[in-house]
């Protein structure tokens, strides 16, 4: 399903799909909310703690470090 004419030589919409143009804009757009936004932000929240991780585990190889003192 093409919905791309070549109209006065420039790549246009076709005028026979104006009609679905805005509905199928529209479910693109919650698509994207409903289920690409959930996972970018589980992404990084992932990688915020995986950095975290990394700078405990630097922080206990360091034997002045206060964060990894126990008294």
């Amino acid at each position: 399903f093409v919905m791309v004419k070549n109209h006065n030589y420039q790549c246009a919409g076709a005028p026979e799909h104006d009609s679905i143009y805005m509905p199928l804009q529209i479910y693109v757009y919650q698509f994207a909310l409903l289920f690409i936004t959930p996972v970018v932000i589980v992404f990084i929240c992932n990688i915020g703690v995986l950095i975290r991780i990394f700078s405990v585990e630097k922080a206990t190889h360091n034997e002045d470090s206060s964060s990894t003192r126990l008294t």
